[in-house]
């Protein structure tokens, strides 16, 4: 049996949460983010605030910016996984 996919809304929550922690270990803004990245400023924000969705080469960019791996922007971030005792 096919495992559920997670809604899409809830996969941009998990992406923005992963961007924003990776961003916080940089000690990166949005700006930094978007010099490093080659991307807009604008779309990066409107990215963050799940206006719109990235194309996977976005991911590709935003991933090499980061210097991670473009399947770690989709993991749920440790913070938030609930340990099962």
């Amino acid at each position: 049996m096919p495992t559920a996919r997670p809604p899409t809304d809830q996969v941009h929550r998990q992406l923005i949460l992963a961007l924003r922690g990776h961003m916080r270990r940089k000690k990166w803004s949005i700006n930094q983010l978007a010099d490093f990245s080659g991307l807009g400023r604008g779309y990066l924000s409107d990215v963050m605030n799940a206006k719109k969705s990235p194309t996977v080469r976005t991911l590709v960019k935003l991933a090499d910016a980061l210097e991670t791996e473009v399947s770690e922007l989709f993991e749920r971030p440790a913070s938030l996984t609930k340990i099962d005792r």
